[in-house]
């Protein structure tokens, strides 16, 4: 799969469209400046300009050479990702997804492995149910190819938040419920597709280069209380606080080792 150089020059500007934010978003999740401030490891290694040059080489037609390529901006920001929404002229959207650990003084193989998995089991759920997942374009789980940053590329679909649609506050109260019973409906769908993938240990999928399914491997969970705990006092941490849990066998076992894992405390030692 052919990817522009970094050191080719851009067909075309990385122009930055500025989308409307509602207030009480923009409260709930913080100030822009806070948020960029969690990400600088990656805005620093990201060149935006190159943007547009990367994601037209992945695109195919006859069609290509007429198109452009823009950067929404500002971007979106997750727990522990950080999102550049790109549309193209013809109105296709995309989005690239780049962990908050995806910069040399956190990166190791587990997150490498992680981001692998994830994008290789939205392929799986993409073609073996009707679950609507984005569209894997490419993925990178290194450091030091095209964008110097790992990343998933993908396709970008509209929606909102459950919990956006659940405590509606503008609608009427009938069209409020009608939407809540329709989202528990299509979430019971979701998990009746899901239970065809049975295994016989609980953990994260892991995949040959290929995509193949190979085996169950030990999962990777973000330490919530230590990430917590840090929240005030240090805002500019390099990585993010992360626990490994092994294979599990019943799901008691794996209940369990949330429950310890919640219960435990800086001066337990652990």
């Amino acid at each position: 799969m052919a990817v522009a150089s970094r050191k080719e020059k851009p067909p075309v500007e990385a122009e930055l469209i500025k989308p409307q934010h509602d207030e009480r978003e923009a409260e709930e999740s913080g100030s822009p400046e806070d948020r960029f401030a969690a990400f600088e490891s990656i805005t620093s290694r990201l060149d935006l300009t190159f943007l547009p040059a990367w994601a037209l080489s992945f695109r195919r037609g006859d069609s290509v050479s007429s198109l452009s390529c823009t950067v929404i901006s500002p971007p979106l920001f997750g727990s522990f990702n950080i999102a550049y929404p790109l549309h193209f002229s013809d109105g296709v959207k995309w989005i690239v997804k780049i962990p908050q650990s995806g910069h040399p003084k956190a990166y190791d193989d587990t997150i490498a492995q992680a981001l692998q998995s994830e994008a290789y089991t939205m392929r799986l759920i993409g073609r073996e149910t009707t679950i609507p997942v984005p569209e894997v374009i490419t993925l990178d789980p290194s450091l030091e190819k095209s964008l110097r940053c790992p990343y998933i590329l993908m396709g970008f679909i509209e929606g909102k938040a459950l919990g956006e649609v659940w405590h509606d506050k503008v609608s009427g109260l009938s069209d409020v419920e009608e939407r809540r019973s329709t989202a528990l409906k299509d979430i019971a769908k979701a998990i009746l597709q899901l239970n065809k993938f049975t295994f016989t240990e609980g953990g994260r999928p892991e995949y040959s280069n290929d995509g193949r399914l190979m085996r169950i491997g030990a999962a990777r969970q973000f330490d919530m209380h230590a990430i917590m705990e840090g929240t005030d006092q240090d805002k500019d941490t390099e990585s993010l606080p992360q626990a490994y849990s092994g294979l599990f066998k019943k799901q008691f076992s794996y209940l369990l080792s949330l429950w310890n894992k919640k219960c435990q405390r800086p001066s337990d030692g652990a």
